[in-house]
């Protein structure tokens, strides 16, 4: 489990996890203690989103950027590999975005995010499109499964705009 802890009173919300660390699913390392820890390579950064699955975990720190932690094989953490992620680790394709809100699940994650350029909002999916989940119609078929291990922009139908549709992402 991960969770954002308010330090001091001066709304820092810090990355905290707990429980098993098994596959690096809590972001501390390959550590056997299932107590309350600060997420690793994180330590001092505030946050203001988490998503979190059985296997893996998304933040986004109080300056938008994303950071990813967990079992990869499917290449959902968007880092550009399959290999597992045992402390949080920054999302660098996304480095000319700011992400609003980020759902992850054990073979996806899907992002909103907004351009550092223009404001313009972007919507970005990776992992597996299995069960069409990354909402890449374009790549998508029944009949192949593709692995998208960087975050791919997701297009829309018709005159359908990002800009029309929430902000808020659940997978």
């Amino acid at each position: 489990s991960i969770v954002l802890i308010d330090e001091n009173d001066k709304i820092k919300n810090r990355l905290y996890s707990f429980g098993s660390h098994e596959n690096g699913r809590t972001g501390v390392g390959l550590d056997s203690s299932c107590s309350l820890q600060k997420v690793k390579n994180v330590e001092n950064l505030e946050f203001k989103v988490i998503s979190s699955r059985n296997d893996n975990s998304a933040a986004i720190s109080k300056d938008g950027e994303l950071y990813v932690f967990g079992i990869n094989e499917s290449g959902c953490l968007g880092l550009g590999n399959r290999e597992n992620q045992y402390i949080a680790k920054r999302v660098k394709s996304l480095k000319n975005y700011i992400c609003d809100d980020v759902g992850i699940s054990h073979n996806h994650m899907i992002m909103v995010s907004r351009s550092k350029l223009d404001g313009k909002r972007y919507y970005f999916s990776c992992g597996t499109t299995e069960h069409k989940a990354l909402a890449l119609n374009q790549f998508e078929d029944n009949n192949n499964n593709r692995i998208f291990e960087i975050p791919t922009e997701i297009t829309f139908f018709d005159n359908e705009k990002p800009d029309d549709f929430p902000m808020r992402v659940s997978v």
